[in-house]
Protein backbone atom coordinates (compact mmCIF):
# COMPACT_ATOMS: atom_id res chain seq x y z
CA UNK A 1 0.00 0.00 0.00
CA UNK A 2 1.35 3.08 -0.93
CA UNK A 3 1.71 5.53 2.31
CA UNK A 4 -0.43 8.73 1.83
CA UNK A 5 0.69 12.17 2.91
CA UNK A 6 -0.28 13.54 6.07
CA UNK A 7 -1.61 16.97 7.05
CA UNK A 8 -3.23 17.64 10.81
CA UNK A 9 -5.02 20.44 10.67
CA UNK A 10 -5.44 22.56 13.73
CA UNK A 11 -7.91 25.44 14.01
CA UNK A 12 -6.94 27.05 16.88
CA UNK A 13 -10.31 28.17 19.51
CA UNK A 14 -13.07 27.04 17.01
CA UNK A 15 -16.52 26.21 18.20
CA UNK A 16 -18.50 23.03 16.81
CA UNK A 17 -21.65 25.10 16.89
CA UNK A 18 -20.28 27.68 14.69
CA UNK A 19 -20.02 25.87 11.57
CA UNK A 20 -22.24 26.77 9.00
CA UNK A 21 -23.24 22.68 8.63
CA UNK A 22 -23.89 22.51 12.17
CA UNK A 23 -26.58 25.17 12.87
CA UNK A 24 -24.64 28.93 12.31
CA UNK A 25 -26.06 30.70 10.07
CA UNK A 26 -25.07 33.25 7.96
CA UNK A 27 -22.22 30.32 7.33
CA UNK A 28 -18.91 31.67 8.05
CA UNK A 29 -17.52 28.07 6.40
CA UNK A 30 -18.76 27.06 2.99
CA UNK A 31 -15.30 25.52 2.54
CA UNK A 32 -15.18 23.39 5.59
CA UNK A 33 -19.29 22.53 5.01
CA UNK A 34 -18.65 21.33 1.39
CA UNK A 35 -15.86 19.43 3.52
CA UNK A 36 -17.67 18.05 6.18
CA UNK A 37 -20.46 16.86 3.80
CA UNK A 38 -17.61 15.04 1.71
CA UNK A 39 -16.57 13.27 4.54
CA UNK A 40 -17.56 12.18 8.45
CA UNK A 41 -18.76 14.96 10.89
CA UNK A 42 -18.73 14.35 14.20
CA UNK A 43 -21.17 15.49 15.90
CA UNK A 44 -20.32 15.28 19.64
CA UNK A 45 -16.51 15.35 20.07
CA UNK A 46 -14.82 16.36 22.92
CA UNK A 47 -11.41 18.07 23.92
CA UNK A 48 -9.85 16.72 27.00
CA UNK A 49 -8.39 19.83 28.10
CA UNK A 50 -8.91 23.60 27.74
CA UNK A 51 -6.67 25.76 26.59
CA UNK A 52 -4.12 24.84 24.05
CA UNK A 53 -1.65 23.91 26.82
CA UNK A 54 -4.24 21.39 28.52
CA UNK A 55 -5.57 20.26 25.52
CA UNK A 56 -2.01 19.34 23.14
CA UNK A 57 -1.34 16.13 25.26
CA UNK A 58 -4.43 14.49 23.89
CA UNK A 59 -3.53 15.87 20.13
CA UNK A 60 -0.31 14.57 20.23
CA UNK A 61 0.08 11.79 22.27
CA UNK A 62 -3.22 10.46 23.23
CA UNK A 63 -2.63 11.09 26.63
CA UNK A 64 -4.56 13.03 29.16
CA UNK A 65 -3.60 16.68 30.57
CA UNK A 66 -2.68 15.14 33.87
CA UNK A 67 -0.66 12.50 32.85
CA UNK A 68 3.28 12.29 33.41
CA UNK A 69 3.76 15.11 35.50
CA UNK A 70 0.87 17.39 33.82
CA UNK A 71 0.43 19.57 31.31
CA UNK A 72 3.47 21.93 32.78
CA UNK A 73 5.62 19.86 31.14
CA UNK A 74 4.57 18.58 28.01
CA UNK A 75 4.79 15.57 26.37
CA UNK A 76 8.23 15.20 27.11
CA UNK A 77 7.60 12.28 29.78
CA UNK A 78 5.35 10.83 27.62
CA UNK A 79 6.35 7.46 25.77
CA UNK A 80 5.51 8.31 22.59
CA UNK A 81 4.24 10.98 20.01
CA UNK A 82 2.36 10.99 16.75
CA UNK A 83 5.21 12.42 15.21
CA UNK A 84 8.08 10.21 16.37
CA UNK A 85 5.40 7.24 14.61
CA UNK A 86 5.41 8.54 11.46
CA UNK A 87 8.63 9.38 11.35
CA UNK A 88 10.01 6.10 13.04
CA UNK A 89 8.06 4.61 9.91
CA UNK A 90 9.57 6.53 6.78
CA UNK A 91 7.68 9.52 6.62
CA UNK A 92 8.97 13.45 6.68
CA UNK A 93 7.70 15.72 9.44
CA UNK A 94 7.40 19.36 9.70
CA UNK A 95 5.65 21.53 12.24
CA UNK A 96 4.29 25.05 11.70
CA UNK A 97 4.10 25.94 15.16
CA UNK A 98 1.97 29.42 16.06
CA UNK A 99 2.51 29.07 19.71
CA UNK A 100 5.01 29.27 22.47
CA UNK A 101 5.55 25.61 24.46
CA UNK A 102 8.66 25.48 26.42
CA UNK A 103 11.80 23.31 25.28
CA UNK A 104 11.16 21.26 27.91
CA UNK A 105 7.65 20.54 26.87
CA UNK A 106 8.99 18.24 23.96
CA UNK A 107 6.68 19.49 21.38
CA UNK A 108 9.55 18.81 19.17
CA UNK A 109 9.75 15.27 19.39
CA UNK A 110 9.44 13.39 15.69
CA UNK A 111 10.07 16.34 13.64
CA UNK A 112 12.53 16.63 10.80
CA UNK A 113 11.57 20.64 10.10
CA UNK A 114 10.69 23.17 12.66
CA UNK A 115 8.89 26.53 11.88
CA UNK A 116 8.47 29.04 14.63
CA UNK A 117 5.71 31.63 13.73
CA UNK A 118 4.78 33.62 17.01
CA UNK A 119 5.67 36.57 17.75
CA UNK A 120 9.03 37.15 20.55
CA UNK A 121 6.21 38.53 22.92
CA UNK A 122 4.88 35.77 23.52
CA UNK A 123 7.71 34.71 25.68
CA UNK A 124 6.61 38.15 27.67
CA UNK A 125 3.03 36.60 27.87
CA UNK A 126 4.84 33.47 29.13
CA UNK A 127 6.77 35.50 32.14
CA UNK A 128 3.48 37.26 32.97
CA UNK A 129 1.43 34.44 33.83
CA UNK A 130 4.41 33.06 35.81
CA UNK A 131 6.62 35.11 37.75
CA UNK A 132 3.26 37.13 39.65
CA UNK A 133 2.14 34.10 40.47
CA UNK A 134 4.90 32.66 42.59
CA UNK A 135 5.51 36.51 43.91
CA UNK A 136 1.88 36.13 45.01
CA UNK A 137 2.39 32.46 46.76
CA UNK A 138 5.35 33.73 48.21
CA UNK A 139 3.36 37.54 49.55
CA UNK A 140 0.38 35.55 50.60
CA UNK A 141 2.40 33.19 52.87
CA UNK A 142 0.80 30.10 51.12
CA UNK A 143 4.21 29.03 49.86
CA UNK A 144 8.04 30.16 51.46
CA UNK A 145 10.34 31.77 49.76
CA UNK A 146 12.86 28.96 49.07
CA UNK A 147 9.85 26.58 47.56
CA UNK A 148 9.12 29.73 45.19
CA UNK A 149 12.45 30.77 43.94
CA UNK A 150 12.89 26.37 42.96
CA UNK A 151 10.43 27.17 40.87
CA UNK A 152 11.37 30.04 39.39
CA UNK A 153 15.09 28.79 39.08
CA UNK A 154 14.13 25.87 36.92
CA UNK A 155 11.60 27.89 35.30
CA UNK A 156 14.09 31.21 34.44
CA UNK A 157 16.59 28.70 33.34
CA UNK A 158 14.58 27.25 30.32
CA UNK A 159 13.07 30.52 29.49
CA UNK A 160 16.67 31.97 28.92
CA UNK A 161 18.01 29.60 26.81
CA UNK A 162 14.33 29.41 24.42
CA UNK A 163 14.14 32.90 23.68
CA UNK A 164 18.14 32.96 22.95
CA UNK A 165 17.52 30.24 20.94
CA UNK A 166 14.24 31.51 19.17
CA UNK A 167 16.59 35.00 18.59
CA UNK A 168 19.63 32.26 16.75
CA UNK A 169 16.54 30.40 14.59
CA UNK A 170 15.42 34.06 13.23
CA UNK A 171 18.64 35.08 12.54
CA UNK A 172 19.96 32.07 10.55
CA UNK A 173 16.44 31.85 8.54
CA UNK A 174 16.60 36.16 7.30
CA UNK A 175 16.70 35.43 3.76
CA UNK A 176 15.38 32.30 3.91
CA UNK A 177 13.53 31.51 0.77
CA UNK A 178 11.19 28.83 2.65
CA UNK A 179 10.40 32.13 4.71
CA UNK A 180 8.49 35.47 3.44
CA UNK A 181 8.89 38.72 4.63
CA UNK A 182 6.82 38.98 7.67
CA UNK A 183 5.49 42.44 9.73
CA UNK A 184 5.60 40.39 12.86
CA UNK A 185 8.68 38.28 12.58
CA UNK A 186 11.27 39.95 10.67
CA UNK A 187 10.91 43.53 12.73
CA UNK A 188 13.10 42.67 15.00
CA UNK A 189 16.89 43.04 15.70
CA UNK A 190 17.53 39.51 16.97
CA UNK A 191 21.17 39.99 17.04
CA UNK A 192 20.67 42.90 19.51
CA UNK A 193 18.24 40.99 21.21
CA UNK A 194 20.25 37.82 21.69
CA UNK A 195 23.24 39.66 22.78
CA UNK A 196 21.20 41.10 25.71
CA UNK A 197 19.84 38.12 26.66
CA UNK A 198 22.51 36.18 26.77
CA UNK A 199 24.09 39.02 29.31
CA UNK A 200 21.11 39.10 31.41
CA UNK A 201 21.33 34.70 31.05
CA UNK A 202 24.84 35.45 33.25
CA UNK A 203 23.74 37.69 35.29
CA UNK A 204 20.93 35.00 36.59
CA UNK A 205 23.33 32.23 36.76
CA UNK A 206 26.01 34.06 38.89
CA UNK A 207 23.24 34.42 41.53
CA UNK A 208 19.49 33.15 40.84
CA UNK A 209 18.32 33.68 44.00
CA UNK A 210 19.19 37.22 44.40
CA UNK A 211 17.79 37.77 40.57
CA UNK A 212 14.58 36.31 41.59
CA UNK A 213 13.95 38.36 44.44
CA UNK A 214 14.66 41.59 42.06
CA UNK A 215 11.79 40.22 39.98
CA UNK A 216 9.71 40.00 43.08
CA UNK A 217 10.68 43.39 43.87
CA UNK A 218 8.07 46.21 42.00
CA UNK A 219 10.53 48.97 42.47
CA UNK A 220 12.99 47.51 40.14
CA UNK A 221 13.51 47.20 36.54
CA UNK A 222 14.12 44.01 34.79
CA UNK A 223 15.07 43.46 31.12
CA UNK A 224 11.87 42.21 30.89
CA UNK A 225 10.66 45.61 31.31
CA UNK A 226 13.42 46.57 28.53
CA UNK A 227 12.14 43.81 26.26
CA UNK A 228 8.40 45.22 26.69
CA UNK A 229 9.97 48.82 25.30
CA UNK A 230 11.45 47.03 22.74
CA UNK A 231 8.41 45.22 21.91
CA UNK A 232 6.25 48.30 22.05
CA UNK A 233 8.34 50.79 19.69
CA UNK A 234 8.53 47.86 17.64
CA UNK A 235 4.43 47.69 17.40
CA UNK A 236 4.45 51.56 17.01
CA UNK A 237 6.46 51.36 14.16
CA UNK A 238 4.45 48.27 12.73
CA UNK A 239 1.10 50.20 13.10
CA UNK A 240 2.71 53.18 11.50
CA UNK A 241 3.86 51.07 8.37
CA UNK A 242 -0.08 49.49 8.29
CA UNK A 243 -1.65 53.29 7.76
CA UNK A 244 0.90 53.84 5.30
CA UNK A 245 -0.31 51.52 3.56
CA UNK A 246 -3.06 53.99 2.46
CA UNK A 247 -6.63 52.57 0.97
CA UNK A 248 -7.26 49.40 2.18
CA UNK A 249 -6.86 50.30 5.57
CA UNK A 250 -9.13 53.00 5.60
CA UNK A 251 -11.49 50.71 3.73
CA UNK A 252 -11.02 48.19 6.70
CA UNK A 253 -11.22 50.76 9.47
CA UNK A 254 -14.64 52.14 7.87
CA UNK A 255 -15.62 48.70 8.32
CA UNK A 256 -14.26 48.51 11.60
CA UNK A 257 -16.60 51.71 11.92
CA UNK A 258 -19.71 49.63 10.79
CA UNK A 259 -18.65 46.49 12.64
CA UNK A 260 -18.74 49.32 16.03
CA UNK A 261 -22.14 50.83 15.45
CA UNK A 262 -23.55 47.43 15.10
CA UNK A 263 -22.45 46.32 18.40
CA UNK A 264 -23.77 49.46 20.18
CA UNK A 265 -27.01 48.43 18.96
CA UNK A 266 -26.67 44.80 20.96
CA UNK A 267 -25.80 44.76 24.56
CA UNK A 268 -24.09 41.66 24.76
CA UNK A 269 -21.42 43.05 22.43
CA UNK A 270 -20.33 45.16 24.47
CA UNK A 271 -17.19 43.64 25.34
CA UNK A 272 -15.64 44.31 22.01
CA UNK A 273 -16.20 47.66 21.98
CA UNK A 274 -12.89 48.66 23.50
CA UNK A 275 -11.08 46.10 20.89
CA UNK A 276 -12.56 47.89 18.35
CA UNK A 277 -12.08 51.65 19.24
CA UNK A 278 -7.95 50.72 19.75
CA UNK A 279 -8.22 49.74 16.24
CA UNK A 280 -10.02 52.05 14.92
CA UNK A 281 -7.92 54.67 16.16
CA UNK A 282 -4.68 52.90 16.37
CA UNK A 283 -4.47 51.15 13.39
CA UNK A 284 -5.29 47.37 12.58
CA UNK A 285 -4.32 45.34 16.41
CA UNK A 286 -0.90 43.48 16.58
CA UNK A 287 -1.41 40.15 16.65
CA UNK A 288 0.96 37.63 18.71
CA UNK A 289 1.08 35.02 16.00
CA UNK A 290 1.50 34.62 12.09
CA UNK A 291 -1.80 34.40 9.92
CA UNK A 292 -2.81 31.57 8.61
CA UNK A 293 -1.85 32.76 4.69
CA UNK A 294 1.11 33.32 6.16
CA UNK A 295 1.24 29.35 7.08
CA UNK A 296 -0.20 28.74 3.67
CA UNK A 297 2.00 30.27 2.09
CA UNK A 298 5.29 28.90 3.86
CA UNK A 299 3.99 25.34 3.55
CA UNK A 300 3.83 26.02 -0.04
CA UNK A 301 6.82 26.48 0.19
CA UNK A 302 8.08 23.82 2.09
CA UNK A 303 6.41 20.94 -0.30
CA UNK A 304 7.77 22.84 -3.26
CA UNK A 305 11.31 22.75 -2.37
CA UNK A 306 11.22 19.17 -0.74
CA UNK A 307 12.40 15.90 -1.84
CA UNK A 308 9.37 13.52 -2.84
CA UNK A 309 11.03 10.28 -1.74
CA UNK A 310 8.98 9.96 0.89
CA UNK A 311 5.54 10.80 2.40
CA UNK A 312 5.15 13.85 4.90
CA UNK A 313 3.19 14.75 7.61
CA UNK A 314 2.67 18.61 8.22
CA UNK A 315 1.25 19.36 11.80
CA UNK A 316 -0.26 23.06 11.31
CA UNK A 317 -1.71 25.13 13.88
CA UNK A 318 -3.61 28.27 13.56
CA UNK A 319 -4.53 30.91 15.49
CA UNK A 320 -6.65 33.47 13.73
CA UNK A 321 -9.83 32.70 15.74
CA UNK A 322 -8.01 32.55 18.96
CA UNK A 323 -6.74 36.48 17.79
CA UNK A 324 -9.86 37.13 15.80
CA UNK A 325 -8.31 38.00 13.07
CA UNK A 326 -9.22 38.43 9.68
CA UNK A 327 -6.68 39.90 7.20
CA UNK A 328 -3.38 38.75 6.20
CA UNK A 329 -1.50 41.64 7.26
CA UNK A 330 1.42 40.53 8.74
CA UNK A 331 2.75 39.44 4.65
CA UNK A 332 4.48 42.25 2.80
CA UNK A 333 3.21 42.89 -0.15
CA UNK A 334 0.26 40.86 -0.61
CA UNK A 335 -2.29 43.62 -1.82
CA UNK A 336 -4.38 41.40 -4.21
CA UNK A 337 -4.19 38.65 -1.35
CA UNK A 338 -5.90 41.37 1.02
CA UNK A 339 -8.25 43.16 -1.83
CA UNK A 340 -9.56 39.88 -2.00
CA UNK A 341 -9.98 38.75 1.62
CA UNK A 342 -11.62 41.98 2.07
CA UNK A 343 -14.23 41.84 -0.39
CA UNK A 344 -15.17 38.36 0.88
CA UNK A 345 -15.11 39.57 4.67
CA UNK A 346 -17.05 42.50 3.96
CA UNK A 347 -19.78 40.21 1.74
CA UNK A 348 -20.27 38.05 5.22
CA UNK A 349 -20.35 41.21 7.04
CA UNK A 350 -23.20 42.06 5.37
CA UNK A 351 -24.97 38.74 5.88
CA UNK A 352 -24.53 38.76 9.28
CA UNK A 353 -26.34 43.33 9.50
CA UNK A 354 -29.35 41.53 8.02
CA UNK A 355 -29.54 38.37 10.07
CA UNK A 356 -32.20 39.79 12.83
CA UNK A 357 -32.02 36.55 14.43
CA UNK A 358 -28.09 36.29 14.74
CA UNK A 359 -26.43 35.43 18.26
CA UNK A 360 -23.17 35.69 18.88
CA UNK A 361 -19.82 38.05 17.79
CA UNK A 362 -20.08 38.91 14.64
CA UNK A 363 -16.01 40.03 14.82
CA UNK A 364 -15.61 35.57 16.15
CA UNK A 365 -17.26 34.83 12.79
CA UNK A 366 -15.51 37.38 10.74
CA UNK A 367 -12.27 35.44 12.18
CA UNK A 368 -13.51 31.91 11.41
CA UNK A 369 -14.83 33.11 7.65
CA UNK A 370 -10.76 34.16 7.12
CA UNK A 371 -9.70 30.99 8.18
CA UNK A 372 -12.46 29.64 5.55
CA UNK A 373 -11.05 31.86 3.07
CA UNK A 374 -7.20 30.25 3.49
CA UNK A 375 -8.65 26.80 3.97
CA UNK A 376 -9.91 27.06 0.18
CA UNK A 377 -6.32 28.68 -0.43
CA UNK A 378 -4.67 25.45 0.81
CA UNK A 379 -6.95 22.76 -0.84
CA UNK A 380 -6.04 24.41 -3.90
CA UNK A 381 -2.58 23.92 -3.40
CA UNK A 382 -2.78 20.73 -2.90
CA UNK A 383 -4.72 19.86 -5.90
CA UNK A 384 -2.71 22.14 -8.43
CA UNK A 385 0.64 20.23 -6.81
CA UNK A 386 -1.64 16.84 -7.39
CA UNK A 387 -1.15 16.32 -3.71
CA UNK A 388 -4.58 16.50 -2.99
CA UNK A 389 -5.97 12.81 -3.81
CA UNK A 390 -2.82 11.07 -2.15
CA UNK A 391 -3.05 13.11 1.14
CA UNK A 392 -5.44 12.28 4.38
CA UNK A 393 -6.97 15.85 5.91
CA UNK A 394 -7.21 16.02 9.57
CA UNK A 395 -9.15 19.18 10.70
CA UNK A 396 -9.88 19.95 14.49
CA UNK A 397 -9.53 22.45 17.06
CA UNK A 398 -7.80 21.79 20.33
CA UNK A 399 -11.03 23.75 22.01
CA UNK A 400 -13.64 26.39 21.55
CA UNK A 401 -14.07 29.73 22.57
CA UNK A 402 -15.53 32.17 24.70
CA UNK A 403 -15.50 35.78 22.63
CA UNK A 404 -18.55 34.64 21.09
CA UNK A 405 -20.54 36.07 23.89
CA UNK A 406 -22.88 33.47 23.95
CA UNK A 407 -24.62 31.86 25.79
CA UNK A 408 -24.21 34.79 28.45
CA UNK A 409 -22.68 33.55 31.85
CA UNK A 410 -22.37 35.88 34.86
CA UNK A 411 -18.81 34.20 35.52
CA UNK A 412 -16.73 31.99 33.23
CA UNK A 413 -12.96 31.26 32.67
CA UNK A 414 -11.56 29.24 29.81
CA UNK A 415 -8.93 27.87 32.09
CA UNK A 416 -11.42 27.02 34.80
CA UNK A 417 -14.51 25.80 33.24
CA UNK A 418 -15.84 22.65 31.67
CA UNK A 419 -18.86 24.51 29.76
CA UNK A 420 -19.72 23.00 26.07
CA UNK A 421 -18.45 26.07 24.52
CA UNK A 422 -14.71 25.51 25.29
CA UNK A 423 -15.11 21.70 24.61
CA UNK A 424 -17.00 20.37 21.93
CA UNK A 425 -15.10 21.05 18.80
CA UNK A 426 -15.32 20.07 15.58
CA UNK A 427 -13.43 17.03 14.09
CA UNK A 428 -13.33 15.17 10.68
CA UNK A 429 -10.63 13.45 8.42
CA UNK A 430 -10.89 13.40 4.65
CA UNK A 431 -9.20 11.77 1.49
CA UNK A 432 -9.45 8.34 3.71
CA UNK A 433 -12.25 6.37 1.70
CA UNK A 434 -14.49 6.92 4.50
CA UNK A 435 -18.35 7.03 3.81
CA UNK A 436 -19.66 10.46 4.27
CA UNK A 437 -21.65 10.21 7.31
CA UNK A 438 -22.67 11.84 10.52
CA UNK A 439 -21.14 10.44 13.63
CA UNK A 440 -23.61 10.67 16.81
CA UNK A 441 -21.48 8.50 19.44
CA UNK A 442 -19.39 10.16 21.95
CA UNK A 443 -16.17 10.66 21.12
CA UNK A 444 -12.76 12.29 22.73
CA UNK A 445 -9.31 13.85 21.17
CA UNK A 446 -7.67 10.42 22.76
CA UNK A 447 -8.79 8.83 19.66
CA UNK A 448 -7.59 10.91 17.08
CA UNK A 449 -4.19 9.06 16.72
CA UNK A 450 -4.81 5.83 17.28
CA UNK A 451 -8.09 6.20 14.92
CA UNK A 452 -5.22 7.55 11.73
CA UNK A 453 -2.65 4.92 12.71
CA UNK A 454 -4.98 2.12 12.18
CA UNK A 455 -6.24 3.74 8.71
CA UNK A 456 -2.84 4.34 7.71
CA UNK A 457 -2.11 0.96 9.14
CA UNK A 458 0.94 1.57 11.41
CA UNK A 459 1.26 0.36 14.34
CA UNK A 460 -0.61 1.83 17.33
CA UNK A 461 1.11 2.49 20.90
CA UNK A 462 0.02 0.43 23.87
CA UNK A 463 0.70 3.89 25.95
CA UNK A 464 -2.36 5.42 23.64
CA UNK A 465 -5.41 6.11 25.93
CA UNK A 466 -7.51 6.68 22.88
CA UNK A 467 -9.54 4.01 21.35
CA UNK A 468 -9.76 3.17 17.78
CA UNK A 469 -13.01 4.70 16.21
CA UNK A 470 -15.51 1.76 14.34
CA UNK A 471 -16.63 4.22 11.07
CA UNK A 472 -19.42 1.66 10.18
CA UNK A 473 -20.76 1.19 13.87
CA UNK A 474 -20.35 4.63 15.90
CA UNK A 475 -20.36 3.28 18.89
CA UNK A 476 -19.10 5.98 20.47
CA UNK A 477 -17.26 6.30 24.26
CA UNK A 478 -19.62 5.83 27.69
CA UNK A 479 -18.13 9.06 28.93
CA UNK A 480 -15.56 11.48 28.13
CA UNK A 481 -12.98 13.30 30.25
CA UNK A 482 -11.95 16.62 30.74
CA UNK A 483 -9.21 17.46 33.45
CA UNK A 484 -6.98 20.04 34.39
CA UNK A 485 -5.38 22.03 37.26
CA UNK A 486 -7.32 25.84 36.29
CA UNK A 487 -5.35 28.76 35.71
CA UNK A 488 -1.99 29.16 36.28
CA UNK A 489 0.98 27.08 36.39
CA UNK A 490 0.09 23.63 36.59
CA UNK A 491 1.51 22.76 40.50
CA UNK A 492 0.13 19.77 41.91
CA UNK A 493 1.31 20.37 45.12
CA UNK A 494 -1.16 23.35 45.98
CA UNK A 495 -3.79 23.45 43.48
CA UNK A 496 -6.84 21.46 43.09
CA UNK A 497 -7.22 18.53 40.67
CA UNK A 498 -10.51 19.18 38.54
CA UNK A 499 -12.19 16.38 36.70
CA UNK A 500 -14.92 16.25 34.08
CA UNK A 501 -16.71 13.40 33.45
CA UNK A 502 -19.16 14.13 30.16
CA UNK A 503 -21.99 11.32 28.86
CA UNK A 504 -24.60 12.08 26.32
CA UNK A 505 -27.28 12.66 29.60
CA UNK A 506 -24.41 14.66 32.18
CA UNK A 507 -22.03 16.44 32.68
CA UNK A 508 -20.43 16.15 36.64
CA UNK A 509 -17.73 18.18 37.66
CA UNK A 510 -15.61 16.96 40.80
CA UNK A 511 -12.90 19.47 42.58
CA UNK A 512 -9.77 17.53 44.65
CA UNK A 513 -8.58 19.97 47.26
CA UNK A 514 -4.73 19.31 47.93
CA UNK A 515 -3.85 16.87 50.90
CA UNK A 516 -8.20 16.31 51.17
CA UNK A 517 -8.97 12.42 51.69
CA UNK A 518 -12.31 13.31 49.88
CA UNK A 519 -13.57 15.59 47.16
CA UNK A 520 -16.80 16.71 45.73
CA UNK A 521 -18.90 17.01 43.08
CA UNK A 522 -18.99 21.20 42.72
CA UNK A 523 -21.15 21.13 39.29
CA UNK A 524 -24.13 18.56 37.72
CA UNK A 525 -25.93 19.60 34.75
CA UNK A 526 -28.51 17.25 32.59
CA UNK A 527 -27.50 18.24 29.25
CA UNK A 528 -29.83 16.96 27.10
CA UNK A 529 -32.69 19.42 28.74
CA UNK A 530 -30.22 22.22 29.45
CA UNK A 531 -27.70 22.51 26.76
CA UNK A 532 -26.11 25.73 27.93
CA UNK A 533 -25.67 24.14 31.13
CA UNK A 534 -27.31 27.20 32.88
CA UNK A 535 -28.79 24.91 35.78
CA UNK A 536 -26.53 23.62 38.00
CA UNK A 537 -28.07 20.98 39.82
CA UNK A 538 -28.40 20.03 43.81
CA UNK A 539 -25.74 17.17 43.64
CA UNK A 540 -27.17 15.79 47.12
CA UNK A 541 -30.69 15.76 45.75
CA UNK A 542 -29.26 13.14 42.61
CA UNK A 543 -26.72 11.41 44.97
CA UNK A 544 -29.11 8.39 45.49
CA UNK A 545 -28.79 7.98 41.26
CA UNK A 546 -26.99 5.17 40.59
CA UNK A 547 -25.79 6.89 37.12
CA UNK A 548 -24.60 9.47 38.81
CA UNK A 549 -22.69 7.55 41.49
CA UNK A 550 -20.83 5.97 39.08
CA UNK A 551 -19.94 9.21 37.33
CA UNK A 552 -18.89 10.53 40.92
CA UNK A 553 -16.81 7.34 41.29
CA UNK A 554 -15.08 7.81 37.46
CA UNK A 555 -14.18 10.78 38.35
CA UNK A 556 -12.72 10.23 42.03
CA UNK A 557 -10.88 7.44 40.98
CA UNK A 558 -9.19 9.21 38.06
CA UNK A 559 -8.33 12.13 40.32
CA UNK A 560 -6.39 9.45 43.28
CA UNK A 561 -4.93 8.23 40.25
CA UNK A 562 -3.34 11.39 39.04
CA UNK A 563 -2.62 12.34 42.84
CA UNK A 564 -0.66 9.16 43.29
CA UNK A 565 0.78 9.04 40.09
CA UNK A 566 2.61 12.54 40.94
CA UNK A 567 3.51 11.97 44.16
CA UNK A 568 5.83 9.30 43.21
CA UNK A 569 7.07 11.99 40.25
CA UNK A 570 7.78 14.67 42.72
CA UNK A 571 8.60 13.24 45.56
Amino acid sequence: MTKKNIIFLVIDSLRYDRIGVNGNSPSPTPTLDRLLLSSVNFKNFYSVGCPTEFAYPGLTSSTLPLDKGGYSNGIIDREITFSEVLKNNGYHTGIFFEDHFRSSAGYKRGYDDIFYLFDFSRFLDDVKDTVPHYKNLYNSGERPIEYCISKLEDYISILFIDMIDYCLFMEEKKGNKLYHNSLLLHTYNFKELRSLLIKENDLFLSNKKNYILCLFDSNKLTVFDEIRSIVYHRNKRIKFLNFKKGARFLLFRLNMVHLFNFFLKRSHFLPSIRKIINEIFYGYKISKFVSAAYIVNTFSKWIDNMKRDKPFLAWIHTADIHELNFLSNDILQNDSLIKGELKEITEHYNQIRKNKKFKGNALYDLSIKYTDIQLKRLMGILKERNLYDNTIIVLIADHGHLSLEWPKRESVHIARDFFEELYHIPFTILNANLRPSNMNGLYSSLDVVPTLLNLLELPISEHFKGKVINFDLDEGREYVIMEHLGPGPGDFSFKPIRICIRTKEYKLVYLLMPNSEEGEVIELYRIDDDKYELNNLNFSIYQSSPEINNLMDIAKNRAFEIRSENLKIYS
